[in-house]
C-alpha cells in the first residue's frame, strides 16, 4: 500500500500536466494559466527525480530545498496575478523580503555559518508564507466577485498549512524514543492531504477548463 501511495504522488503531477497542457493552446494569452502549468511542470519534474532516486536508493533530501523554493517561487507568480492591481505593491515588498531573507540563508549555509538542512523550519515557513498571503488574500477578494482557480485556491490554503505543520514536526522528530512510528504518520498524512490537492487540481480542470460537449 505504502509503495502505491508513493507510486500515485509520483504519477498524478505527471497526469495533471498533461490535462492542462492540453488546454494551454485555447489559453495561451492567459497568463495566470501558463504559470499553472509551469508549476505542474516543475512538480511533475521533482516527482520524477525523486523517484528514481529513490528507486536506486540515492538519499534525496537535499532535493527538498529545490522543491521548497521553487514551488513557493511558481506560487507567488501565480497567484500575484490573481490578485487586486492595486495590492500587488504590498505584495511584492513582502515577497522581496520572504526571497532575500532565502538567499541570505543559502549564503549562510555556502559559508559554513548555517546548516541548512532538508526540513529546515526556517526555510519552510519562508517559503509558505507569501504563497499563504497571497491565496488567502485571492480568497479574500473573491468574495465580492467571482472566483478564478477557487478549487486550487482552498487546495493550497489547506495543503499548504498541513505541510508546514508535518515538515517542521518531521524535522523534531529524531529527537524522541519512537521516531519511526510518528515520522510514519507524518508522511502518510502528508501524503493524504497531498493527494486531496492533486484532486482539487483535478476538479478544477474538469469543471473550468475541460471541453465542453455541445448537446
Amino acid at each position: 500500500m505504502s509503495g502505491f501511495l508513493e507510486n500515485l504522488i509520483t504519477l498524478l503531477p505527471i497526469i495533471l500536466s498533461v490535462l492542462f497542457l492540453f488546454k494551454y493552446k485555447h489559453n495561451k494569452h492567459n497568463i495566470v494559466y501558463k504559470l499553472f502549468c509551469f508549476y505542474l511542470m516543475f512538480i511533475a519534474v521533482v516527482q520524477i527525480i525523486y523517484g528514481v532516486m529513490f528507486h536506486y536508493k540515492i538519499n534525496n533530501l537535499l532535493l527538498s530545498h529545490v522543491y521548497f523554493i521553487g514551488e513557493s517561487l511558481l506560487l507567488v507568480l501565480f497567484f500575484r496575478e490573481l490578485i487586486k492591481t492595486h495590492q500587488k505593491r504590498k505584495i511584492d515588498f513582502l515577497i522581496i523580503i520572504v526571497f532575500v531573507c532565502l538567499i541570505i540563508l543559502i549564503i549562510l549555509d555556502r559559508l559554513g555559518y548555517y546548516v541548512l538542512n532538508p526540513f529546515d523550519p526556517l526555510e519552510i515557513i519562508l517559503c509558505a508564507l507569501p504563497v499563504f498571503c497571497l491565496s488567502v488574500m485571492h480568497l479574500y477578494n473573491s468574495l465580492s466577485e467571482s472566483l478564478k482557480f477557487l478549487y486550487v485556491t482552498i487546495g493550497v490554503i489547506v495543503y499548504k498549512t498541513i505541510s508546514v505543520l508535518v515538515f517542521i514536526l518531521q524535522n523534531f522528530t529524531n529527537t524522541i524514543d519512537y521516531f519511526d512510528d510518528l515520522s510514519f504518520i507524518l508522511w502518510k498524512l502528508n501524503s493524504i492531504f497531498l493527494l486531496i490537492y492533486y484532486g482539487l487540481i483535478f476538479f478544477e480542470w474538469f469543471k473550468n477548463f475541460r471541453q465542453k460537449r455541445i448537446s
